[in-house]
């Protein structure tokens, strides 16, 4: 999502910067919000725990982009958690003033509109994926939707964004090595045929 230097400096009028080192918390499940938050650097990761400990990761969030805006909204408890997968900067916007302005600055209020809309496709995506999909495609999707950035990922980490174990996901690759669709190195992916996978999904 886009924001032109007039919204950032609006926001920034009535807002105030905050940074966070990697891993901290935002908010936790059931905790009440205070402030509309915008992160304006970094990554922020939603998820929740269900009763055995279990984490589901719902989604990860990249800056610019407003954080689990809906609860604040609506005065709701937050339904899921938020912590921080890099170090990030986020603007915590008063609320209260910001609701006062948003049906008066129509650029807002279409972004407020676009972020929902956003945040609605990507939950319909999510329950999609992570209930319907196999681990073999959800990871399968995940290395062609990121293949320029494989390098970048350990398997652990992948394991975490498709919502699996480190356990299942490595069995998972060990199959697609012994059909000859990927390969590692040093603990990375990386693609052998393309066009085979692809015709997998």
């Amino acid at each position: 999502m886009q924001f032109s230097e007039e919204l950032l400096s609006f926001f920034e009028a009535i807002g105030k910067k905050q940074e966070y080192k990697k891993n901290a918390i935002l908010f936790y499940e059931g905790q009440k919000p205070k402030d509309l938050y915008l992160l304006l650097k970094g990554c922020v990761r939603l998820y929740k725990t269900d009763e055995a400990g279990l984490v589901i990761n719902i989604h990860f969030l990249q800056s610019p982009s407003f954080i689990a805006e809906m609860p604040v909204f609506e005065g709701l408890l937050y339904p899921a958690s938020a912590s921080f997968e890099s170090d990030s900067v986020v603007l915590k916007i008063d609320f209260q003033k910001f609701k006062e302005k948003l049906f008066a600055h129509q650029e807002i209020c279409m972004l407020f509109i676009k972020s929902l809309m956003l945040k609605i496709k990507f939950l319909e995506y999510s329950i999609n994926q992570n209930f319907t999909m196999s681990v073999r495609l959800r990871f399968i999707k995940f290395i062609i939707g990121r293949k320029a950035e494989l390098e970048n990922f350990a398997q652990k980490e992948i394991a975490r964004f498709i919502n699996t174990t480190p356990e299942t996901l490595s069995r998972t690759i060990k199959k697609l090595k012994e059909e000859r669709l990927i390969d590692t190195c040093s603990g990375k992916i990386k693609i052998l045929d393309l066009e085979a996978l692809k015709q997998c999904l």
